[in-house]
């Protein structure tokens, strides 16, 4: 290899440590795989998942949380890396984080010696976000935060009444507007919707930041 080309592949890994480290701060785990699904590099919400076994690897091959999930990703990847104008494809991983779920991303990702490869980019499982982030990111009422903040850590519609002694007709109402004011119509969505925004399960306080 070139001096010339050294340069552009070292150029080429400081930019994607710097993407990873970056992450870090938003909860995004990133890692970059080759066509084979092997572990190139990865961000430290990557390994930490890795470490804690929800993302496993075997020979360097990135593994989902259980075989229906891997054979879903390595499809996805192998997809992603016929070619740079692929589309990305976003998978869910239903063996991470019991039954919620969690979706990755993966797109395919330029290499300066000419590799195939891709990102796989997926948020860190957790179910506490702070209220005021709820809040503030939809204009929720405050009878609305507190039943979207029991939602997404999985209390249902009928225990969080009992809990708070609402009524469930006032609950159903609340529920209705918690509908129109994030977007969605049914109750998943609307926690996935949640918990899938890095923004929103950020370990910073991005508003204090503003």
């Amino acid at each position: 290899m070139s001096a010339a080309a050294q340069l552009q592949a070292g150029s080429g890994e400081i930019k994607i440590q710097t993407m990873c480290g970056a992450l870090d701060t938003i909860g995004v785990a990133l890692l970059l795989v080759d066509r084979a699904a092997r572990v190139r590099s990865c961000n430290d919400v990557a390994r930490r998942l890795i470490d804690g076994g929800l993302l496993r690897l075997q020979a360097e091959r990135l593994l989902g949380p259980v075989r229906a999930d891997t054979a879903r990703l390595h499809g996805a990847i192998e997809a992603v890396t016929r070619s740079p104008n692929e589309p990305p494809r976003t998978v869910m991983l239903e063996g991470l984080d019991g039954a919620a779920g969690r979706s990755a991303s993966i797109a395919p990702a330029c290499c300066p010696e000419g590799e195939p490869m891709a990102l796989v980019a997926l948020t860190a499982p957790s179910t506490t976000i702070a209220p005021d982030r709820l809040r503030q990111a939809f204009g929720l009422t405050a009878a609305e935060t507190r039943l979207l903040s029991a939602l997404v850590t999985g209390e249902r519609l009928a225990e969080y009444a009992e809990r708070t002694g609402v009524k469930r007709s006032t609950a159903k109402t609340h529920l209705r507007g918690l509908f129109n004011k994030v977007g969605e119509s049914r109750q998943a969505d609307l926690i996935r919707r949640v918990m899938d925004d890095a923004i929103l399960r950020s370990p910073w306080d991005c508003a204090a930041a503003a």
